[in-house]
């Protein structure tokens, strides 16, 4: 995709729409970039782009500046059915993401995870062990560093990249070597039609593999299962439980990796991220990093350096015998329900922000026996409380999430655990999730 001398919009400037106009004016693109925020809403960043040479369009998006394009860069957070997105690529000029953009660029191979839950500590997980064995990877995408910063300022051994389906939606071209599908629950009701077109844009990401690829995907998601089969690449296979595939398993306090009907046993001693979803990231990892070749025993000799993210899972600290964690990336059901999952004590919930569209009963069907209490707070209590109406678990609705801790000290007993795993997006009283997950973190450092 040559840029020299064309005119390219760029559609949406938060950090992935940055990076794309970065990209684009050090190539000699002649770049617009438009937002419907404000010079003074987008801050720094906004001035910085201007001073590359970037003509800005802020506040609106003019027609004229999307037919008078060459190539528009779609950020992906708009959706390919904006007006005037819409309109431009049915006059035939054409429509990329900053994935599209950024991945043509890469000659290293390319791992590029993806699923509804576990996107982000996979990938952290994956970039951690190519750089114990010694390699010089970028590790980014959806998380992170945006690739289209990656490639403008450097060269890499390798990219692992976290993938969404908004990303995907946007990137007909993009080929990586190793693909993984981690799950596929609902998620992004919200803008996508149906559960179909959610997994139809995340499918994607298989698109362009070869017989000479491998996909790393989840034996115990019969979802998954079902369209790996129809693939003409590698499939290496993780889960718990032993399935009898080549791939990796967890047997007792081992990782057990099978290829080509050798196997080879990796203790997990050294691996201290809690939670048996987090197990199951690490098999994912590992899977994918074995396919670009990295022996196991430097697998082995990494895991006790690997560490869990921020929001996902976070012990806070222990008060009163009660412990605390931050769940904040819990935006969806099935996350929050494969949290609950992993927990072996009595829990007090707190669920609740902007309602994404998805079905409660998954996870309402958990919490009996396991959650002692749950409190409810922001624009989606009410729907939850509906959801809840048949199950036998206590519960509460307050206003905002100060007051659910304050709740939630109140209920949990000696032993318990409090657990913040929202199941909605932080959208209704939070810019993201961090700042949710940042905020509790402060409410339970507050604590007496």
């Amino acid at each position: 995709m040559e840029l020299s001398g064309k005119k390219v919009l760029i559609v949406g400037l938060a950090r992935s729409g940055m990076a794309a106009a970065r990209l684009c004016a050090q190539e000699g693109a002649r770049v617009t970039a438009t937002d419907l925020r404000t010079a003074e809403q987008l801050g720094p960043d906004a001035r910085r782009l201007a001073e590359l040479g970037v003509t800005l369009e802020l506040g609106q998006h003019p027609q004229k500046i999307f037919k008078a394009a060459d190539v528009i860069v779609l950020s992906p957070g708009v959706p390919p059915e904006q007006p005037q997105v819409a309109a431009a690529s049915a006059a035939g000029i054409p429509v990329v993401g900053e994935l599209e953009l950024a991945a043509s660029r890469l000659t290293c191979p390319v791992v590029a995870i993806t699923g509804t839950n576990g996107k982000s500590t996979t990938t952290t997980f994956a970039g951690d062990l190519l750089e114990r064995a010694g390699m010089d990877p970028f590790v980014g995408g959806n998380l992170g560093i945006p690739l289209s910063d990656g490639v403008r300022e450097g060269s890499f051994s390798s990219a692992v990249l976290e993938v969404s389906s908004f990303q995907l939606e946007t990137a007909p071209t993009f080929h990586p070597q190793v693909a993984a599908m981690l799950n596929l629950a609902e998620d992004h009701l919200d803008r996508y039609p149906s559960f179909d077109a959610y997994r139809q844009a995340k499918e994607r990401i298989y698109a362009n593999l070869k017989g000479t690829d491998t996909v790393v995907y989840n034996a115990a998601d019969p979802l998954v299962c079902e369209t790996v089969a129809t693939l003409p690449s590698r499939p290496l296979a993780f889960s718990l439980a032993d399935h009898g595939r080549d791939g990796a398993f967890q047997q007792g306090g081992r990782v057990i990796l099978r290829e080509s009907g050798e196997s080879r046993e990796l203790a997990l001693d050294g691996f201290r991220v809690a939670g048996s979803h987090n197990v199951e990231n690490l098999l994912a990892a590992l899977l994918c990093v074995r396919a670009l070749g990295v022996d196991p025993s430097l697998l082995e000799q990494a895991l006790p350096h690997l560490h869990g993210l921020p929001h996902r899972m976070e012990w806070i600290r222990e008060v009163g015998g009660v412990h605390w964690y931050n769940d904040s990336k819990g935006t969806n059901v099935a996350s929050t329900a494969k949290t609950l999952e992993g927990t072996d004590r009595p829990t007090v919930l707190l669920l609740g922000g902007k309602d994404k569209g998805g079905d409660y009963g998954p996870l309402l069907r958990l919490m009996d026996g396991r959650v002692r209490n749950a409190v409810l707070y922001g624009q989606s209590a009410p729907i939850i409380e509906a959801a809840l109406a048949d199950c036998p678990v206590p519960y509460e609705t307050v206003e905002d999430l100060p007051a659910a801790v304050a709740r939630a000290a109140v209920h949990a007993r000696p032993g318990d655990l409090v657990l913040l795993s929202p199941a909605c997006s932080s959208y209704d009283q939070f810019d993201n999730y961090e700042q949710r997950g940042d905020l509790f973190r402060d409410l339970v450092e507050a604590l007496g």
